[in-house]
């Protein structure tokens, strides 16, 4: 066969559906599906819990902190869940305090069950936290949980983020940065390329995510600027010098989860490279523009081709 069944599939995914008269009728469904969940409010202020349980809390946060065995970490551990989000604001402070790498992990682990959509109000009061590692989990939190009410918050950081490059570091530059775009802030595009061209691999499906919060004509022009007029392929080109090649690539990878149609033109002129890893990328750019599909991963040079065939098709 010349390509993979999924390739196959895919075409056919592009083609367009046939007139309704057509179609078989599909068979009217057994059960009703159940309605969709109401997103839940975004809370103003943590659960509380009556003193007796608080006290056991705060057992838990220590066993969890100091324990001696993996089961004595585990007992805090699930403690801290049942008792639930409550429980959200012992945990930061414990974060705040805590030296130990591993310590931190466990902390967070359990953060990770405690906390959610409806939290991310509460947890941006500590963005300004003086710990670095209390402000670097609330901000990946919260970008996981897009909510617009936090962007007058981020957009000022990460002006503060941008000067202050001696003070503030770039991991934390780049939470920031995905947190405000979270938010459909577009002020933090260009730091989130300097992470694709760095780190695509470990930051990419994150970067992706926020992304979709500033879809639009104004996030394209931004991610377009980024690329010159030299940097289009054209037939029988040598390969980009590295330097070119990992710009073009995060310009691609970024255009996939926020370009719009103004900017399906420029990426699909990139189907034609010579280079695999641009091409790859510009398919994954084209999909996501115009169809809003995810990317595809471990592309052959053979099945880029026959997929950039059929996109500018």
């Amino acid at each position: 066969m010349n390509s993979r069944p999924w390739l196959f599939a895919f075409s056919l995914s592009l083609l367009p559906l046939a007139p309704a008269s057509a179609q078989t009728p599909p068979a009217p469904p057994k059960e009703q599906p159940a309605p969709a969940e109401a997103p839940k409010p975004r809370l103003e202020a943590w659960p509380t819990l009556p003193s007796d349980a608080l006290k056991i809390a705060q057992t838990d946060v220590e066993r969890v902190r100091k324990a001696a065995t993996d089961e004595m970490a585990a007992a805090g551990r699930d403690g801290l869940i049942k008792a639930g989000a409550a429980t959200a604001p012992l945990l930061l402070a414990a974060l705040g305090k805590e030296k130990d790498e591993i310590v931190r992990g466990r902390i967070i682990t359990v953060l990770d069950q405690v906390t959610g959509a409806e939290h991310t109000r509460l947890m941006a009061k500590e963005f300004g936290s003086k710990s670095r590692d209390v402000r670097m989990y609330v901000l990946n939190r919260c970008a996981l949980y897009p909510d617009k009410e936090l962007r007058s918050l981020t957009e000022p950081m990460l002006a503060k983020a941008v000067k202050d490059t001696a003070g503030v570091d770039s991991d934390e530059r780049y939470a920031i940065a995905v947190c405000a775009t979270s938010t459909g802030s577009t002020a933090g595009l260009l730091a989130l390329h300097t992470a694709a061209v760095e780190n695509w691999n470990k930051r990419g499906v994150q970067i992706r995510a926020a992304l979709e919060g500033v879809r639009g004509p104004e996030a394209s022009a931004i991610v377009l600027a980024l690329l010159k007029e030299s940097d289009v392929p054209k037939p029988n080109d040598p390969l980009q010098a590295k330097e070119d090649r990992q710009r073009v690539v995060a310009c691609l990878n970024l255009l996939a989860g926020c370009g719009d149609k103004s900017a399906l033109g420029k990426a699909r002129a990139f189907l034609d490279s010579n280079d695999n890893t641009v091409r790859v990328a510009a398919i994954n750019a084209v999909l996501g523009i115009a169809h809003n599909k995810p990317p595809v991963a471990n592309l052959s040079a053979f099945e880029a081709v026959e997929m950039a065939k059929k996109l500018k098709s």
